[in-house]
């Protein structure tokens, strides 16, 4: 973990500041100006000018809480490649780095996170590393 500590506390930073928001963006209609709101064709005829809609910010609402952890898989090259130029550039290095930078920091955020890490060399189905909702214990996992 040496090498990514500081990506890691960065990472960890960014999952405890996210909130989850029931509705990211909406439709807001009766606007002067952007799509034509087909609800409000009729009013459009009778000469009313706020007939159209555009995409915007949902309204606070007391902040939603978020109900389900988000369901996260990230999928690792174990192709022979890999180990083959890590040599030349160091990518099997860095891919582990990013594992360790993924265990780490997710850890202590289950309730919010539920994520699974996979491996896949092309070659045949992909390699599960961690289930979801079931990251290691300890270090030694």
């Amino acid at each position: 973990v040496g090498p990514v500590a500081r990506e890691v506390r960065q990472l960890r930073t960014i999952l405890e500041g996210h909130e989850a928001r029931e509705r990211d963006r909406v439709w807001v209609s009766g606007q002067p100006s952007g799509e034509l709101d087909e609800a409000r064709l009729v009013d459009g005829i009778t000469g009313a000018h706020n007939i159209y809609r555009l995409r915007g910010d949902a309204p606070e609402g007391g902040g939603a809480q978020q109900r389900k952890p988000k369901v996260i898989r990230f999928a690792l090259d174990l192709s022979g490649s890999m180990y083959y130029f890590n040599r030349y550039d160091g990518r099997l290095d860095r891919e582990m780095q990013t594992a360790a930078l993924i265990l780490e920091a997710f850890a202590g955020f289950e309730h919010k996170y539920r994520y699974s890490i996979v491996g896949h060399s092309g070659d045949g189905p992909c390699e599960p590393f961690v289930e979801y909702g079931r990251p290691p214990a300890d270090a030694r996992e």
